[in-house]
């Protein structure tokens, strides 16, 4: 299960894992404003829930670049330093897997192939 997004969220009688919530809910974040929301009873699987995501399914198999400074290839094929991994949910096209990067100082953001990352970024 995915983490869905945090905002403007009913904060009773709700939950991702079961289908009658009574009383008050919980927000298990997991960042990017993304999150687990869930009912007092299903508390401990929301974090186990979210623990699955964050060790295993965030960022895919670039996880272990998170907040490394990164090479990317630009569109024109050039590569370029001071990228990082922004967006944990990887994007699946064609069979092909892309997570979001961005340049924070020049304030650009690009779904970069996870294959390049990792071939020109294999020194961490």
């Amino acid at each position: 299960m995915l983490p869905k997004r945090m905002v403007l969220v009913q904060m009773n009688n709700n939950c991702m894992f079961c289908p009658d919530p009574l009383g008050k809910s919980f927000i298990y974040d997991v960042g990017h404003l993304l999150g687990y929301i869930t009912c007092e009873k299903c508390k401990d699987l929301c974090k186990q829930k979210a623990d699955e995501f964050t060790n295993s399914i965030e960022y895919g198999r670039v996880r272990h670049l998170k907040n490394k400074d990164l090479k990317i290839k630009r569109s024109n094929n050039t590569i370029e330093e001071g990228w990082k991994l922004h967006y944990p949910i990887i994007r699946i096209v064609e069979g092909i897997e892309f997570v979001q990067c961005n340049h924070f100082e020049n304030q650009l953001e690009k779904w970069c192939r996870i294959d390049t990352i990792i071939e020109l970024n294999n020194d961490f």
